[in-house]
């Protein structure tokens, strides 16, 4: 598999030009979107549970006093969106490439690969942004690099998740709308928005996997 993903990087890496070329093609601001908006969704999401609901953001490091819930939220976020892009973008790409497909052969993977490098590059730049701003914060250390198996184990499942759900949706176009729904539940299930800590005692009946976001 790895020998056939060489030979096909050039097609792959193709697809990812093609994507990266019409993704933003008729706005204004263009690549910049792709900051804006997981940065909008934050500042909202930061002020209404942060000061609407006064949420309390778990501490930052081993300091119980320092909390940080913009801080805490874009951690969630970040690592969801990673998951939730590559399954979406994946499980979508042998319907919107059929007619590509049916009429030149190459593997009907390559543009899902291609449209998963474009993800890669969109999570990679909010990535950035996080760790920007926990340096401003002073709280980088050794346990980050934790962070590095956890980002690919997430991404891997994703894509591997996306790629099995790809081919059922090419016949049943119905199957993203339905993930659709289950990941906007899922985003709201797992403690992305709000610490594990507040529903601890009464969602029990959750899987524990899903209040492992981090």
């Amino acid at each position: 598999m790895i020998g056939e993903l060489y030979r096909q990087r050039a097609l792959v890496w193709a697809f990812a030009n093609r994507d990266f070329s019409t993704r933003y093609r008729s706005s204004v601001l263009g690549w910049a979107w792709s900051l804006l908006q997981p940065l909008a969704t934050l500042l909202v999401y930061s002020a209404v549970f942060s000061l609407v609901f006064r949420i309390q953001a778990p501490p930052l490091g081993s300091d119980p006093d320092r909390t940080n819930f913009a801080a805490f939220l874009f951690t969630g976020m970040v690592t969801f969106n990673l998951f939730s892009g590559l399954l979406m973008l994946s499980m979508t790409q042998l319907k919107s490439n059929g007619e590509l497909l049916r009429k030149v052969h190459f593997p009907a993977w390559t543009p899902i690969l291609g449209a998963s490098v474009v993800q890669l590059v969109q999570v990679a730049l909010e990535l950035i942004v996080l760790v920007a701003m926990f340096l401003w914060l002073g709280n980088i250390g050794i346990t980050w690099l934790i962070a590095i198996p956890v980002l690919i184990a997430t991404a891997m499942f994703g894509q591997g998740v996306g790629l099995m759900l790809s081919v059922v949706n090419a016949r049943y176009g119905d199957v993203q709308y339905i993930v659709q729904v289950i990941l906007q539940a899922l985003y709201f299930l797992t403690p992305i928005l709000y610490p594990l800590a507040l529903v601890e005692g009464t969602a029990d009946w959750l899987p524990r996997s899903s209040r492992r976001t981090r």
